[in-house]
């Protein structure tokens, strides 16, 4: 765990996660593409039981947690902040309050998905995690209102681009983590 002396920044007067502006300001040090905040009221709860042994299946290897991984290449998981704390590196990054190099942001770019891009943070940040460090930091806590609109209102609509995204994501090699074969991945969108 990297631990970070509290900084603040002001946007428009209102203060800001001032800590993953300040680890982004250590990239000159080490390798680090992107850190991401923590969703307030959002993480992921330890695994027990079958759902372990699901997650142990589709990473192929045994982790306490599986938090803030990308397992196979469709699965993905916040940190597990019961366990987890300060910055604690991820294969992927969520982009509601998100920070990237530029460079990096520049060379990799959001993909082309049609209509709503669910997973396109997943896909981004994936193919970042391949040459360069990601990190959830789990202070820098901020509250994400998500706009409703009629297109997340349409169950079928949403749930068809769950499925597309998450095939795009698990068959594109520069997004996935590990060389496991996708057909473990693509259980849950099939």
């Amino acid at each position: 765990m990297v631990e970070l002396p509290p900084i603040t920044l002001r946007l428009r007067g209102r203060k800001v996660v001032g800590r993953v502006a300040f680890a982004l300001l250590l990239i000159g040090a080490i390798a680090i593409g992107g850190v991401a905040g923590r969703i307030k009221g959002l993480g992921h709860s330890k695994p027990k039981g079958l759902l372990w042994w699901y997650y142990r299946l589709q990473a192929g290897y045994p982790h306490p947690n599986f938090g803030a991984r990308l397992m196979g290449a469709a699965v993905n998981t916040l940190p597990c902040y019961e366990e987890q704390s300060g910055l604690i590196p991820s294969d992927w990054l969520n982009t509601t309050c998100v920070l990237y190099r530029t460079d990096l942001f520049s060379r990799e770019r959001f993909p082309e998905f049609k209509g709503y891009s669910f997973m396109e943070d997943v896909h981004l940040s994936a193919r970042i995690a391949k040459t360069h460090q990601l990190y959830f930091d789990a202070e820098a806590v901020y509250e994400h209102h998500s706009a409703t609109t009629e297109f997340k209102q349409d169950q079928t609509a949403y749930a068809a681009a769950a499925i597309r995204n998450r095939r795009i994501v698990a068959r594109n090699p520069r997004s996935r983590v590990t060389d496991q074969p996708v057909r473990r991945s693509l259980v849950l969108s099939t």
